[in-house]
């Protein structure tokens, strides 16, 4: 048989090249499979992919989806170790998963915001780092408050994410939220029909009309916005 150059580098490879390569697949689990080891080579080779398969398949008990699905009910349960004697197991992986969604908003704060560690060597820099890194958290905080009591976004009650947006849809949605200066002191908003930013204003009852406004018609918007309700 000729083979394909690719799979000559070991045994696994070429195994994977004559049995499976190419092959009409008609499994579920074996499609499972193989997705998952498409999400995880992440940049990779898929050589190292092949090396590491029985791992995966132990990990993830076979492929098994529904098993999977119940782990994930479970999610951060057995990499958990508490000193909180008074809290049952629900209860530690609630507390784990909010702190899960915390992470995801820094994450995206020390992006944009630039306040990675490369940026603060001073005293007077970390300060400054928590100080915004707060100040950013509480904001997302306030708006994800809004949209889950507005009721105009419903969180999904079977993923771990329960703030109703994540703070890179949040941020894409604000970033959109841009005032276009015209000639004669006029002033348009932009991109207030993003539906994302929709739910934002929404949710904080603010209402902006297709119209060019006057710098006073924009100070009275920004009065009447109610953060506290």
């Amino acid at each position: 048989m000729e083979r394909c150059p690719w799979c000559m580098c070991n045994d696994k490879m070429i195994r994977y090249h004559d049995e499976e390569w190419g092959v009409p697949l008609h499994d579920d689990q074996k499609q499972f499979e193989f997705l998952m080891m498409e999400v995880m080579q992440c940049g990779l080779n898929w050589n190292m992919m092949i090396q590491k398969r029985e791992i995966f398949r132990a990990c993830f008990d076979h492929f098994d989806f529904d098993k999977v699905a119940e782990y994930r009910k479970s999610l951060g349960y057995y990499q958990i170790v508490t000193s909180e004697l008074t809290m049952d197991a629900q209860e530690v992986i609630d507390k784990y998963h909010g702190l899960t969604q915390i992470e995801d908003q820094f994450r995206i704060m020390k992006g944009d915001l630039n306040t990675r560690p490369l940026y603060v060597r001073t005293p007077e820099h970390v300060t400054a780092h928590l100080l915004i890194c707060m100040i950013s958290l509480i904001l997302l905080r306030i708006i994800q408050k809004k949209l889950k009591d507005s009721g105009v976004i419903q969180p999904d009650p079977d993923t771990y994410w329960s703030g109703g947006m994540s703070a890179a849809r949040i941020q894409t949605a604000l970033n959109k939220w841009k005032v276009d200066t015209l000639p004669s002191d006029l002033y348009r908003f932009m991109d207030v029909d993003d539906p994302d930013l929709k739910r934002i204003l929404d949710a904080f009852r603010i209402r902006i009309p297709a119209k060019l406004y006057r710098r006073a018609e924009l100070k009275h918007i920004k009065t009447e916005i109610e953060v506290f309700m």
